[in-house]
């Protein structure tokens, strides 16, 4: 899956998602403030 490819599918504000990439996850645009506005732990 290409990056652009990634970034499109994160364009979704009902979910996040979480991408592996070798030994990390990682998430992008959109998911990224998801993430930061409902998992604040982190």
């Amino acid at each position: 899956m290409t990056l652009k490819e990634k970034i499109n599918q994160s364009a979704k504000l009902t979910q996040f998602i979480l991408f592996k990439e070798r030994l990390f996850y990682k998430c992008y645009n959109e998911d990224a403030m998801v993430f930061v506005k409902n998992v604040k732990d982190y």
